[in-house]
C-alpha cells in the first residue's frame, strides 16, 4: 500500500499564480515517485504567531496615501466584475490539485487520520507575519514523519523571539530544507542542525511538463512583452513602458493582481488580461518575446521556458520591506544574477542586445534540482 503524504502550504483561497503553481508541482512530483499526496486545505487563522507592524505615515505622505486610497476605492467599484472573473479562474486552477476538505486550527489535528507523512512548504509559510502554528506541523502526532520542503522565510531581519520559536518547533522534524540560501544559513546557526537549500517545487517538473498545463493556442497573436508586477510602485511600471517603446512591442499586463484597484495599474499597458488562471498565465510567459517581472515564480517560469527576461526591484510604496532575497537566491542558482535590474532602474535597452544565450548558459540549477529530488526521495522513505 502506498504511503500517504500531506503537504501544508499557502493553498486555501490562494489567488496567486505562483502559490497555485508550487502546490500543483509538489503534489504531482511526490505522486510521481510512488506516494499518494494531497494538499492540506488549511484555512488560515486571522491571527498569526507574530503581529504585523503597522506603517506609520505622517504629514504629506499620510495625506497622499489617503487620496490614493480614495481613488482606488472608486476604482474597486468599476473593476469589481473583472476582478471577480479572475478569482473564478484562480478557483478553477486550484481545484485541479488534489486536496483535503477544509481544516482550520480547531480541527486540523484530524489530518493525522489521513496521512502517514507530513510536509510543510513551499512558499512563504515561515515568513514571520505569515507564520502560523500549523505551518510548523504542531498538530502532527510525534510518531509521524515531519519534513520541510523549500519553506520560505523571505526576510533577513529576524527577531530573537522568531529564532526561539523556530528552534522549538523544528526539533521534531526529520529533515529541514528551505528555498533561500540566507534562510539556510540563519536556521543552521539558530537551531544548531543541518538545513538544506533546495529549489522551489515548480523546478521539480520539467519545462515540457509545464507546457502540458499551458493553453495550446496563443492568447496574443502578435509579438509582445509580458509584464507581471506584484509591487505597487509607479517607477517599475515606467521602466516597463520604456522597454516596450524602445523595442516597439505591445505591453501585455495583469493589472490589479492583488485583488483590488491599484492606482498605478490604471491605464498601464496596451493589453490588460483578467480572465486568466494558471494555464493562461503560463501561456503568456511561454509566448512572450520578453518577460518583465518582480515575481519569483514568473522569473522561474521565464527560465524554464527559456525566455528573455528582466527582474525588477520588488517594492511597495508604503513599505521599506525588502522582498528580494528569494529572487537573488534563484538567480544565483541560474547564473543569471545580471538579469536583476538595480534600484536605480537604468533602462536595459534593446532586448536583442541583452540576450540570454541559453544554449551556452552554465547554470548550477540542474545540479540543484537533482539534489532537491534526492532530498525528497530519501527523506520520504521511512527507514
Amino acid at each position: 500500500m502506498k504511503k500517504k503524504v500531506g503537504v501544508i502550504t499557502l493553498y486555501n483561497n490562494n489567488n496567486n499564480y505562483g502559490g497555485i503553481a508550487q502546490s500543483y508541482a509538489i503534489q504531482r512530483y511526490i505522486e510521481s515517485i510512488g506516494y499518494e499526496c494531497s494538499i492540506i486545505n488549511y484555512k488560515r487563522s486571522r491571527k498569526g504567531v507574530f503581529t504585523i507592524p503597522q506603517t506609520q505615515l505622517t504629514g504629506v505622505k499620510r495625506i497622499k496615501n489617503a487620496l490614493v486610497r480614495r481613488i482606488e476605492m472608486v476604482g474597486d467599484v468599476f473593476l469589481k466584475n473583472k476582478i471577480e472573473l479572475r478569482k473564478i479562474c484562480f478557483a478553477k486552477s486550484r481545484e485541479v490539485i488534489p486536496h483535503t476538505d477544509v481544516y482550520d486550527e480547531e480541527n486540523i489535528q484530524n489530518c493525522n487520520k489521513e496521512f502517514d507523512i507530513f510536509i510543510s512548504g513551499s512558499d512563504q509559510i515561515w515568513k514571520p507575519f505569515v507564520l502560523q502554528l500549523p505551518y510548523v506541523l504542531n498538530f502532527v502526532d510525534s510518531k509521524k514523519t515531519k519534513i520541510s520542503y523549500a519553506s520560505s522565510i523571505s526576510q533577513t531581519e529576524l527577531s530573537d523571539k522568531y529564532g526561539c520559536f523556530m528552534k522549538k518547533y523544528l526539533e521534531e522534524y526529520k529533515a529541514i530544507s528551505v528555498r533561500e540560501k540566507d534562510a539556510k544559513d540563519y536556521l543552521e546557526k539558530t537551531i544548531g542542525r543541518k538545513v538544506e537549500w533546495v529549489v522551489d517545487p515548480v523546478l521539480l517538473l520539467s519545462s515540457n511538463e509545464w507546457k502540458e498545463v499551458c493553453n495550446e493556442e496563443r492568447i496574443i497573436k502578435e509579438d509582445y512583452i509580458f509584464c507581471y508586477l506584484l509591487g505597487d510602485r509607479k517607477e517599475e511600471r515606467e521602466w516597463a513602458k520604456k522597454i516596450s517603446k524602445i523595442n516597439k512591442k505591445k505591453l501585455v499586463v495583469f493589472s490589479h493582481v492583488e485583488g483590488h484597484c491599484r492606482l498605478y495599474d490604471i491605464g498601464f499597458g496596451d493589453i490588460s488580461i483578467y480572465e486568466a488562471g494558471l494555464p493562461e498565465f503560463l501561456s503568456l510567459i511561454r509566448d512572450a518575446s520578453c518577460v518583465i517581472t518582480d515575481s519569483f515564480h514568473a522569473t522561474v517560469f521565464s527560465f524554464l521556458f527559456e525566455k528573455q527576461f528582466y527582474v525588477l526591484p520588488r517594492r511597495n510604496k508604503n513599505s521599506d520591506e525588502n522582498m528580494e532575497t528569494r529572487l537573488t537566491s534563484v538567480l544565483t542558482q541560474m547564473n543569471l544574477l545580471e538579469r536583476k535590474i538595480s534600484d536605480t532602474l537604468e533602462v536595459a535597452g534593446n532586448i536583442e542586445e541583452n540576450y540570454i544565450d541559453y544554449i551556452h548558459l552554465k547554470s548550477n540549477i540542474k545540479t540543484q534540482i537533482e539534489f532537491s529530488k534526492d532530498f525528497l526521495r530519501e527523506n520520504l522513505e521511512e527507514k
